[in-house]
């Protein structure tokens, strides 16, 4: 707890206030300021303190002391008073607490919480409404201008189905998370054996069988593998399973959690129901018998794939991942070897690539028992606002990062995306040492609570000239022809927000579906059941386990967020 004497630490943020992120003595341009545009209505009888919900985080040294409390606490003339909470059970402790007629509940929560847990919580009346907290223009200054920036009023997104919105939420615009499953290959094996890259899944096929046949890595063993990657079971955006999605994305779109779909109509269904999705299996399946697919790639763990990536000589042909480098350990040429390559062209023309639209997701909510809500939702408006989001992700301003126009050199650096038409906008000096390290900072909240990002700010990255590396440039370009390319479906679930009763209603049944769905997939793939005689009691299977109440659940929701159309 912090000293209730404090005397010595206004003066202490009186003189913060002139240094904290300021970079020296120059200002950010106008509108890249952080100073909050909310009318502040302080408390005449001193500062108000407000109890703040934490996960533990061993890149936060101290949240009392940090940075960005410290800047709050200046600008808004609050006391920040964290609680922490494990990790692993923040969601649980503050769901009992919530049960409990929200006894202990802090003032603010900075939890990621799921959609049913903040309408449960609603229903209990222990979070309150924030509606008219984002309806007031002075209020949610920092908000709107956020909005304005990434384009989009993320209301809709986190309105509950009372109404009513409970949470101000983060949103990170980035061609890298919008297109998680990208498909890298290994340049030099192409390049030994003279082929061009492929474009079809036919072309695909072809080169697989020259790369595990005729020797691309020179060292006369037959140790080379077509496709790598990990169980479809763990598919999920940062997960090397995404082989099977993108392969499956050549026949019909596959690139949801759940591997629905909505056509132009806005009707929902299953892709694993159709035609298209048997032909894919049966490509797929090809691809195993001949042996161009690693066949523990429908068991492997990532320590395990990893070790593939990292063999003595290079091994794996293609695999599906953010980014061609990460998997590949310390100084190895092979980290800018591996190039991205466009979604493959099935035989019916399909060529998709998994797309997930940026979303507003749940960081911040209000309990009951705050008895200055206002001033409370301002302390999320501030961290809404550009500085505070760029500085709980890259550091302190004027020493991990700077905006370009603080520079009195900027043409002596170069923007990763200039090429692709946009302008720097900040230097990243450290980013490696910030965030990765290992070690505790005290400048930033490392991305608990809400921030909001729009396109310029990671694409507008910048460095000293020649600080890129050729893997950095080549994604960049990668993702921006990806973008450019409209290999995303002209119509996707962005998100679904289920209420209490209908999650309840399907979360079994979803969970039974994804899981029996993968198994089957993996038994048809490695050779255990025949395709075309398993087909008609996969359909059947689906059907009994409640794949129809599911979807009609999930149209319900579908409809009620976005209108039917």
């Amino acid at each position: 707890m912090k000293a209730t004497n404090r005397s010595v630490m206004v003066i202490g943020l009186l003189l913060l206030s002139l240094t904290l992120f300021a970079g020296g003595s120059q200002e950010a341009p106008a509108s890249s300021k952080a100073t909050s545009s909310v009318e502040v209505k302080k408390v005449p009888t001193g500062p108000v303190t407000l109890t703040v919900a934490v996960k533990e985080d061993l890149g936060v040294s101290d949240w009392e002391t940090n940075g960005m409390t410290k800047y709050i606490e200046d600008a808004l003339g609050v006391n920040l008073d964290f609680v922490t909470f494990p990790s692993k059970e923040i969601g649980t402790k503050l769901n009992l607490m919530a049960m409990d007629n929200a006894k202990g509940l802090p003032d603010i929560l900075l939890h990621n919480a799921k959609d049913n847990e903040i309408d449960a919580w609603a229903k209990m009346g222990v979070i309150r409404p924030l509606t008219k907290y984002f309806q007031d223009e002075k209020l949610s200054g920092n908000i709107r201008d956020a909005w304005k920036k990434i384009g989009v009023d993320y209301r809709s997104q986190v309105t509950s189905p009372d109404g009513e919105i409970y949470t101000i939420p983060s949103f990170n615009q980035s061609y890298g998370n919008e297109m998680p499953m990208k498909i890298f290959v290994y340049k030099p094996f192409l390049d030994n054996l003279g082929l061009e890259v492929p474009t079809t899944t036919a072309e695909l096929y072809e080169v697989l069988k020259h790369v595990v046949n005729d020797d691309p890595n020179g060292n006369g063993k037959k140790d080379e593998i077509g496709i790598s990657g990990v169980s479809i079971s763990t598919n999920y955006a940062s997960a090397p399973s995404g082989w099977f999605v993108a392969l499956m994305n050549s026949f019909v779109y596959a690139g949801g959690d759940q591997y629905l779909d909505v056509d132009a109509n806005g009707k929902v269904s299953a892709a694993y129901t159709t035609e298209a999705w048997k032909n894919g299996l049966a490509y797929i399946s090809k691809l195993f018998s001949e042996g161009l697919i690693q066949d523990t790639a429908l068991t492997q763990n990532l320590a395990s794939f990893k070790a593939v990536m990292n063999s003595e000589d290079p091994a794996v042909f293609m695999f599906v991942w953010y980014t061609g480098n990460s998997m590949v350990d310390g100084s190895s040429p092979r980290k800018d070897e591996y190039v991205g390559v466009m979604p493959f062209k099935g035989p019916e023309g399909a060529q998709y690539i998994t797309y997930r639209p940026s979303i507003a997701s749940s960081r911040m909510m209000i309990s009951s028992n705050c008895e200055y809500p206002e001033l409370a939702f301002q302390v999320g408006d501030l961290l809404s606002s550009e500085l505070m989001s760029i500085t709980t992700r890259w550091g302190e301003r004027g020493v991990e990062w700077d905006y370009i126009s603080d520079m009195p050199n900027p043409q002596d650096y170069e923007g990763m995306y200039e090429l692709a038409g946009f302008d720097k906008y900040i230097v990243v000096y450290d980013d490696t040492s910030f965030w990765s390290s290992g070690n505790a900072q005290n400048k930033a909240y490392r991305q608990q609570g809400p921030y909001v990002r729009q396109f310029a700010i990671a694409n507008g990255q910048a460095k000293e000239k020649g600080g890129f590396t050729p893997a950095e440039t080549m994604l960049a370009k990668y993702q921006y022809d990806l973008r450019e390319g409209n290999y995303a479906p002209e119509d996707t679930i962005a998100k679904l927000v289920y209420n209490s009763e209908e999650n309840e209603a399907i979360s079994e049944i979803k969970i039974t579906l994804k899981t029996y769905v993968d198994e089957y997939t993996s038994m048809v793939l490695d050779g255990q059941l025949d395709l075309e005689k398993s087909w008609k009691g996969f359909q059947k299977e689906i059907k009994s386990i409640g794949l129809d109440d599911y979807l009609e659940i999930t149209q319900q929701v579908y409809d009620r967020m976005y209108g039917s159309k």
